[in-house]
């Protein structure tokens, strides 16, 4: 709407021409506003030639305007039962100028939605910081508490190859027994040897293969046969 204005913009021509297209809603939204108003007095903005105004104010009820353009404000009066809707005439628009709220007489109902809506996610997010808090603190109490309150504990080696923490009281009483990790030292004492691993060693010497059992004079020795036959040796 920057650079417009709407007290020439809407002259006596458009206000001849505003009747001619007819939206076909407004018998029921007068019937709605007249239902929401309850009695009450209305305001309309911008009330031009009386479209809304005047089949709300058959309704009974107390319709008031404000118009820029006088054009408009003319074409209300000329209809049956404008000369009865008071009108204040703006004389100038209040584009660019400070916001001015209108006061009213009850709270509007979508703000009202919109809070009740955005409030479990209020305590949602206060609930989170207070968790976060708390953690912080959990924290900060833990490391501390060491350094704070020094406690006396001694490592005793038990029988079965298990570390036993014990944390004792200003008086040196135990307090606290602790099961940890095994023994280092005593692990190995209380386990049996591990197996020992033969291995089978292959000889280096080609000459050790002349010891080994050849098969056939072994099958000889068990059938009794008599050995085959070899060669004359030879002399080199």
């Amino acid at each position: 709407m920057s650079g417009i204005d709407p007290s020439v913009f809407y002259g006596a021509d458009a206000a001849s021409r505003y009747d001619d297209t007819k939206r076909g809603d407004e018998a029921d939204a007068s019937a709605l506003l007249a239902g929401v108003a309850a009695g009450r007095p209305a305001l309309e903005l911008a009330i031009g030639p009386g479209r809304i105004a005047l089949p709300l104010s058959e309704h009974g009820v107390e319709v008031r305007g404000i118009e820029l353009s006088t054009h408009m404000i003319d074409r209300l009066r000329s209809k049956p039962g404008g000369e009865t809707i008071p009108v204040t005439w703006a004389k100038r628009p209040l584009w660019g100028q400070k916001q001015r709220q209108i006061p009213r007489r009850s709270p509007p109902a979508a703000p009202s939605r919109n809070n009740a809506g955005m409030q479990p996610l209020r305590n949602a997010r206060l609930l989170a910081r207070l968790a976060l808090v708390w953690f912080v603190l959990y924290l900060g109490s833990a490391a501390a508490s060491p350094l704070l309150a020094a406690q006396t504990f001694e490592l005793v080696c038990t029988s079965v190859g298990m570390v036993k923490v014990v944390i004792k009281s200003d008086n040196g009483e135990p307090v606290v027994h602790k099961a940890a990790m095994d023994c280092p030292l005593c692990a190995p004492g209380g386990a049996p040897p591990p197996p020992a691993v033969v291995l089978n060693a292959v000889p280096a010497q080609p000459l050790a293969y002349a010891t080994w059992p050849v098969p056939a004079a072994r099958i000889a020795a068990l059938t009794a046969a008599p050995l085959p036959a070899r060669g004359p040796p030879s002399f080199s």
